[in-house]
Order: structure tokens, then sequence, then C-alpha cells
């Protein structure tokens, strides 16, 4: 069964601008934890977020820099995201930017989270035109000090090009993932499948 990460990234902004304040808890570094409604992220670099304990009091402010998880409560589920640290650059793997606020897709040993880069208007010639989305996965191990890009599609164009060279590398410790990887066994929309059949992998290891 293939899986295609992030829709549900794109079906939930559409639904947070609708509606300005969304139930949801929001966990802080510190441990504390606060449950209410609160407005829904805009873009991975957010500063602030609002909270209010219930819709009738006023909003607060929190910096994201006290923040660690924010869950987004919805009828058919919830939507979690986390503030991570990631390797920006496929050619610079050691230089690290953030933190940022990436949706968490998978969770095991190593965790899967997807960030979206909206397009945005360009004009060429006199002509205006809407690039498109650039959409991001990262994985981060608990030894690891940020996430790292193993997949990054831009509409459709050679979308399995960064999967297979980036998450075989990511993946090498285990060789018949990486080889059904490369084969393209796994291809990059069966991105939650490889991850979730690493970490059974690393599990019975242990």
């Amino acid at each position: 069964m293939k899986i295609i990460t992030g829709f549900i990234f794109s079906i939930v902004c559409i639904y947070a601008q609708a509606a300005k304040f969304i139930p949801a808890e929001l966990r802080f570094i510190d441990g504390k934890s606060l449950k209410g409604v609160a407005t829904f992220l805009d873009k991975p670099n957010d500063k602030t977020i609002l909270f209010k304990s219930n819709e009738k009091s006023e909003p607060v402010s929190y910096s994201s820099e006290s923040l660690k998880t924010l869950v987004y409560f919805f009828d058919d589920g919830t939507v979690e995201f986390e503030r991570v640290m990631i390797y920006p650059s496929l050619l610079n793997g050691k230089k690290k930017a953030g933190p940022y606020w990436l949706e968490v897709v998978e969770r095991g040993y190593t965790t899967l989270y997807f960030a979206l880069r909206e397009g945005s208007t360009v004009v060429r010639s006199g002509v205006s035109s809407t690039e498109g989305a650039d959409k991001f996965w990262y994985c981060m191990r608990p030894n690891e000090e940020a996430a790292k890009v193993i997949s990054w599609v831009v509409g459709r164009v050679n979308a399995n090009e960064t999967f297979r060279r980036e998450a075989q590398k990511y993946f090498k410790d285990y060789p018949e993932l990486s080889s059904k990887i490369k084969d393209k066994i796994y291809k990059y929309d069966q991105i939650v499948e490889t991850v979730r059949d690493y970490n059974s992998w690393i599990s019975e290891k242990k």
C-alpha cells in the first residue's frame, strides 16, 4: 500500500483558515502543558502561538522558544508538530538551522517529519505564475543533533530522485532496506512504510 504523507498538512491548513482558534494542547520545554484552543501554525518558523483556555477567554501569546510540541485536535484525529533542528542543505550536512515546527508523521527509533514550503508568485517576461510548493521529509534518530532531509519533492518532477539518493545513505546501517530503496521497491511515496520497516528492524535487534 502506498502512503503519500503530508496530505494531512494541506487539509488542516484549509480547515485552519476558516477557524482562527483550534482545540489544542501546548507542551512546554519545562514539562508544563496547557489545553484549550490555539492558532494554527502558518509557517515552520512561526515565532509565537496565540492560546486561549476557552473560546471566551483573552488570548495569550507564547513564544515558540518556550514550546516543545503542539497537538491540534480535529474530529477525525490529531495533528502534532514538534520544534526540531534540521540540516537544511543536502550539500553541507554539518550546518544546522532552526529549530523549526515540523509535522510529526511517524514516531519510532527514527522519527519522520514533514514540512511544506508554499509556492511563491514570480513574474517572468511580464507574466506572473505560482511556483509549486516544496515538500520536505526529514528523519531524526535519538543520537542525532538535527533532522536530515531524506525526500524533497517539488510537484512531481524527479520526485523519487532525492529519496533514492538520501534515503539509501540514511538507512545504510540496514543494507536490505537500502537495497530496496536503490531497486525502487520502496519509492518516495512509500516513505512511511520505509521508516516503519527500519524501526521494526531496530526493534528486532534489541
